[in-house]
């Protein structure tokens, strides 16, 4: 068992299941699958064999949600194309491990033996750096919400993250939403240096700087899964 960064929650595993416990879920008890594994949201008091009961009892819907997760996954790679700020480009492959991507020429530096994917992730990464840090300073000042620091992370299971010291954290993959996604995280990560919870004040706060936000977190939920494991 370990706690999170986030304020009033902690994290714990039951038969391989995730399980987050946290003062602010006083009553209800929430179990999803997301990005493909397992999770339990429930209050600090919940005992371990109620959860127990509830997995036996959800089996079948968990396997269910399972195989729908793994179904929609797409590999852009072989569809001949990438999502770059929520759009698609073609991707054109030369001879000699060339490949033209967005107009531009990648192809393998001498000496290095770079494939498909990693010269591309390359590009996107630097795209993103540049992108991610331009925006997040721009929308700071236009929401009037000051932070530390940034720093462009590659995760598996997250788009981004705020410590208690205002350093804000963002997954490089986020290039590949579109731009007003991009911007939800972003105000998201933002807020979290005012409230570092998800408490009914953070969301609130999240609406008062974003009010549309609830379809670009939806669009996450339903695509964001096959960006995320790129």
């Amino acid at each position: 068992m370990f706690f999170t960064r986030k304020l009033g929650s902690k994290v714990e595993y039951i038969n391989n299941v995730k399980v987050i416990r946290t003062i602010n879920r006083r009553k209800t008890v929430l179990l999803r699958v997301k990005n493909k594994q397992v999770e339990i949201l429930c209050p600090y008091f919940v005992s371990e064999s109620y959860l127990i009961k509830l997995l036996k009892k959800k089996n079948d819907w968990i396997k269910k949600k399972l195989q729908d997760s793994l179904q929609k996954k797409i590999d852009y790679l072989e569809h001949g194309y990438i999502l770059f700020k929520g759009k698609k480009i073609e991707i054109n492959e030369l001879k000699n491990n060339e490949i033209i991507l967005n107009g531009k020429k990648l192809n393998t530096l001498p000496g290095k033996n770079k494939n498909k994917k990693s010269l591309i992730t390359h590009w996107l990464r630097g795209q993103s750096e540049s992108y991610l840090s331009k925006r997040t300073n721009y929308i700071s000042k236009k929401i009037s919400i000051k932070y530390n620091s940034l720093k462009i992370k590659s995760y598996i299971s997250r788009w981004g993250c705020c410590n208690n010291k205002g350093e804000i954290f963002l997954n490089w993959k986020l290039i590949m939403c579109p731009e007003n996604v991009i911007d939800y995280v972003i105000i998201h990560e933002l807020v979290h240096v005012r409230v570092p919870n998800h408490s009914k004040l953070f969301w609130n706060l999240v609406k008062e700087k974003d009010p549309n936000f609830i379809k670009k977190k939806n669009w996450l939920k339903e695509n964001g899964s096959n960006l995320i494991n790129f």
